[in-house]
């Protein structure tokens, strides 16, 4: 006989591990697409850690015993949590980055990964040169924007439309490839 989803997570809150176990086997789906999403190694476990983490922090008293609010707001704290993870993911990452040259050529970044390098070269080469120039110097160099601006001899505000439609471009790429 199948439990409700509510008693589920009552039961997993009280340390019940079978509970838990089904919580997973139904949530496994958003899991896996969000893991696919997040494209690194560890990516399923650390969703599987958060969503215990939100199993356990979740309060009850608010959701009313009502299924469809408990899945959507299971499913919801996911899907923020993935998107967390992607921007740590991605912070870890640009912190990994040493050298990049700011002209049209670009050098291989030392990055523990070839592949990795490749992908970010091919990722930068696309954009224009003003939004590679702010994406290196504030992500990779960690430059702070008025620093950015004076050496452009822009405005801040310019420097900021510049880095996020880098950014957008940046997504739209990786959403072409993927």
């Amino acid at each position: 006989m199948r439990k409700d989803l509510f008693n589920l997570v009552v039961m997993s809150k009280n340390k019940d591990e079978e509970a838990l176990l089904e919580l997973l086997f139904r949530f496994k789906p958003a899991i896996q697409k969000f893991k696919r999403q997040l494209n690194y190694e560890e990516a399923e476990t650390d969703l599987i850690i958060s969503f215990i983490e939100i199993i356990n922090k979740i309060n009850l008293k608010k959701l009313n015993k009502n299924e469809a609010v408990l899945v959507k707001y299971l499913y919801s704290s996911l899907k923020n949590k993935k998107t967390d993870l992607l921007k740590l993911h991605i912070n870890h990452f640009n912190e990994k980055m040493i050298l990049v040259e700011l002209d049209d050529k670009i050098e291989t970044p030392l990055y523990n990964n070839n592949q990795d390098n490749l992908f970010l070269c091919e990722i930068l080469k696309g954009l224009p040169n003003r939004q590679k120039r702010v994406i290196v110097d504030k992500f990779i160099k960690g430059y702070p924007d008025n620093q950015i601006a004076k050496s452009l001899n822009i405005s801040r505000q310019a420097v900021n439309k510049l880095k996020n439609r880098g950014l957008e471009n940046i997504r739209k790429e990786i959403v072409r490839i993927n």
